[in-house]
């Protein structure tokens, strides 16, 4: 069974996510759009907005507030992965996040085999320290409890394709017998990383086995996991036909079920190994929720399904998996150890290489590179006193602006972990005061002019993510207001007007989308949030 240490047994001791007054989100609605519109579209949403507090409105918060009492965690909770279940776009290029990690993190004289199962030793210590409820619970600097309630997401779990909204396999916390997926050349490998008594497979024996999978040299024509990469429908389609088979169903459920996967694969002749490892779909389950990508150049990447994990807990479990790493001792032989073999027809076969071509085409779509600043960092930023958030935030947007003339809204996350459940809120950098701020730097106005409002334009950035962190931002709060419209729509126009706005479909669209990485050691990262 799952330790309930990180549930409800953490339940009692964490504030439930509240249910923002309704007044203050629609005034800081008002607020958050202000800098996005002209004077006409703002005029026109603030009529709408009006409306909206004096009919539907207070129907909707009602309705909302009496959800959230019937829940015993978070409200927002089901609603946000209900959204990303619904989302039927290829997950690796709408909703999945990665991380690669830098060269330099890692012992130039590992082999594959030693690296592989050194970071699957890593994962699975994580894996078992969660299982077993030793592993303390993370704390703010007051002492506070964090939310730990979707470490265990991480772990033996995976998204199905499913008509109209995807399932989602959770597997029990068991810690005896339990095994990684890996793939190489289209061939599916089941290794063993606990033994009966639920302790851990030694490094070496685990490096036996990989050193035993990269000797297969012969590529599998036909691999299905390319289903995992198309649009949500159309994977949804092929999965339930490969399903007619109950042994390819059996291989399916137990890569769900393992703790994670593995995809060795050859580095790219580009070296753009980020693109590689969000979009590129060779030896790849892309709904599986945890999909380690280890080339043979000893480059390492993270792929991440999002419907039940966030940002901030992957990134401190990919920092345990990559620290302390060691070169091995290079004199480990291969262990004996077969692939498991999906049953594939010739009308499969060919659905799978035309889903393979339609993968393909969309990476060839796609453009992703990646940029190390090093001329300044926090530190010096601190010392002016000034967050270095708010900072990063102002000149973002003043690039923005410099580049396209126009004001577009900028994806901020907030952790709310400070919640049970909490997830993220969405902060939209963009605001008032910047906006006024970047006007005046463009104009060359005097720096006595410029300084007050700089400190005002990084205040009113501040003070929002504050407001967000106490579960009072707006986006989740209108999601949840429009979510329990959608249950039930009739005779509510004035709702339908405003959840339908362009005006609001503006603020909602991510022209630009941002992370904070709190880490000592910092993974270079792509982060691709949902679109919602």
């Amino acid at each position: 069974m799952n330790n309930p240490k990180y549930t409800t047994d953490l339940m009692p001791k964490l504030p439930k996510l509240p249910v923002p007054d309704l007044d203050i989100t629609l005034s800081s609605l008002k607020e958050w759009s202000t800098p996005l519109l002209s004077a006409k579209e703002f005029a026109d949403l603030d009529a709408t907005i009006d409306q909206f507090a004096k009919s539907d409105g207070p129907i909707l918060q009602q309705r909302l507030e009496k959800m959230a009492d019937r829940t015993d965690g978070s409200w927002l909770a089901p609603i946000w992965e209900t959204g990303y279940l619904a989302n039927r776009e290829p997950l690796q290029s709408s909703s999945n996040f990665a991380f690669t990690v830098s060269s330099d993190d890692i012992p130039s004289n590992a082999s594959q085999a030693h690296l592989t199962a050194e970071i699957i030793a890593h994962f699975t210590e994580a894996y078992l320290s969660f299982a077993t409820g030793q592993q303390p619970i993370e704390q703010f600097r007051d002492g506070s409890p964090m939310d730990m309630s979707y470490y265990l997401n991480f772990f033996k779990s995976m998204r199905f394709a499913h008509a109209q909204e995807d399932t989602f396999h959770q597997g029990v916390a068991d810690t005896d017998d339990q095994q990684v997926t890996v793939i190489h050349g289209g061939h599916v490998f089941f290794i063993q990383v606990t033994d009966d008594h639920g302790q851990p497979i030694a490094v070496n024996d685990i490096e036996a086995q990989i050193a035993s999978i990269l000797n297969h040299q012969d590529a599998a024509d036909d691999f299905p996991g390319i289903i995992t990469s198309l649009p949500r429908e159309k994977a949804a389609q092929l999965l339930t036909e490969l399903w007619d088979n109950p042994h390819n169903q059996a291989i399916w459920d137990s890569v769900a079920d393992s703790l994670f996967s593995i995809s060795l694969v050859k580095a790219p002749s580009s070296g753009n190994h980020l693109k590689e490892v969000l979009l590129e779909i060779d030896d790849r389950f892309v709904d599986k929720t945890l999909q380690v990508v280890i080339f043979d150049d000893l480059h390492v990447g993270f792929a991440i399904e999002h419907s039940r994990v966030d940002g901030v807990p992957a990134l401190n479990l990919i920092q345990h998996a990559m620290t302390g790493l060691t070169a091995g001792s290079g004199c480990i032989p291969a262990a004996k150890l077969d692939p498991e073999s999906f049953e594939v027809d010739t009308g499969m076969a060919a659905k799978l290489a035309d889903a393979y071509e339609t993968a393909e085409e969309l990476y060839a779509q796609m453009s992703i590179t990646s940029h190390s600043f090093n001329h300044f960092g926090k530190t010096q930023i601190k010392a002016a006193k000034v967050s270095p958030d708010a900072f990063f935030h102002i000149a973002l947007a003043l690039a923005m602006f410099r580049l396209t003339g126009q004001w577009r809204s900028i994806y901020e996350p907030v952790s709310m972990r400070a919640f049970y459940q909490g997830r993220t809120e969405n902060a939209r950098s963009v605001n008032a005061e910047k906006k006024q701020f970047i006007l005046a730097f463009q104009n060359g106005e005097d720096p006595a002019h410029l300084k007050p409002l700089f400190e005002a334009a990084a205040k009113a950035h501040t003070d929002r993510i504050r407001l967000a962190q106490k579960g009072y931002g707006v986006e989740r709060h209108l999601l949840g207001l429009e979510t329990v419209f959608n249950q039930a729509p009739e005779g509510l126009e004035v709702a339908d007007k405003l959840f339908h706005s362009t005006q609001l479909a503006k603020l909602r669209t991510d022209f630009l989308s941002t992370t904070s990485i709190p880490l000592s050691r910092h993974p270079r990262t792509h982060l691709r949030a949902d679109r919602r």
